[in-house]
């Protein structure tokens, strides 16, 4: 029974440490877009997610804690994290289009023009 895994996706831009709520000595790190696979660059590669396998008991006791009706936790409820119940892309696309609040900015929506010429 140990050996069960949930797959968890993260669009957040840097890991996250999430701590059993029964057992502060345990905590699982879930990975980051910057721990994304790195190209011939050396630069992380351009994923939309990455994905993390936590135990599946840690994952039940924690989601019980703080995913509740009201008060969850503000990256799950975002979408920042989520449970790839269906496989990670499925969930991915799911989500989407929910906006994080720390996406990239767009070059042309903050007013950045590309230099000229002169």
């Amino acid at each position: 029974m140990a050996d069960k895994t949930v797959t968890i996706g993260s669009k957040l831009p840097n890991g996250l440490i999430l701590n059993h709520p029964m057992d502060r000595q345990t905590k699982v790190t879930i990975r980051g877009l910057n721990s994304a696979p790195r190209g011939t660059n050396g630069q992380p590669m351009a994923l939309p997610y990455v994905t993390t396998e936590v135990p599946s008991e840690f994952w039940s006791a924690w989601k019980l804690a703080h995913v509740t009706q009201g008060n969850t936790f503000k990256p799950f409820a975002s979408g920042a994290i989520f449970e790839c119940g269906k496989g990670a892309e499925a969930a991915y696309r799911e989500r989407e289009k929910e906006k994080t609040g720390l996406e990239p900015l767009s070059h042309t929506d903050s007013g950045v023009k590309p230099a000229t010429k002169d």
